[in-house]
């Protein structure tokens, strides 16, 4: 059954809505990066008709080589995981080769890799400084 205009925009304010309540509670979008926020915003309110849910984001207990350990990785559980991977990928999120085996699992790294992060030299907008967080500070 196709959806109304007017049934597709009431969705879309309803996930805008859950994302303004994410935002406000500590453990929706808390330690992700901000440019991974940014386009999981995007991503809500593209698969707005999916209900899509965040299951899991940033993970202090992930092991050190997992995304989830650097706050760009999602875990989304939604209505349909093949319509949430094609609107992932046009945003630039991938499925990456993680150990996550969770079906809605997205990566959001602007193709930088683990030892990128790794060598904490990545900014929260995803880009690489030239001296480390720990060079800088001494």
């Amino acid at each position: 059954m196709a959806l109304t205009t007017a049934q597709m925009e009431e969705k879309v304010l309803a996930v805008e809505a859950k994302l303004d309540k994410i935002y406000k509670q500590p453990d929706g979008l808390t330690g992700l990066l901000p440019a991974a926020i940014t386009k999981i915003a995007e991503l809500f309110k593209a698969i707005a008709i999916l209900n899509p849910v965040i299951a899991r984001g940033y993970d202090s207990y992930a092991p050190k080589d997992s995304f989830h350990y650097w706050g760009c990785a999602i875990d989304i559980t939604c209505s349909d995981y093949v319509e949430l991977r094609k609107a992932a990928g046009l945003l630039g999120f991938t499925s990456g080769d993680s150990q996550c085996v969770h079906p809605g699992h997205l990566e959001f790294t602007e193709g930088l890799e683990i030892k990128d992060f790794q060598s904490f030299r990545v900014s929260g907008d995803l880009k690489i400084q030239e001296k480390s967080i720990s060079e800088m500070i001494i």
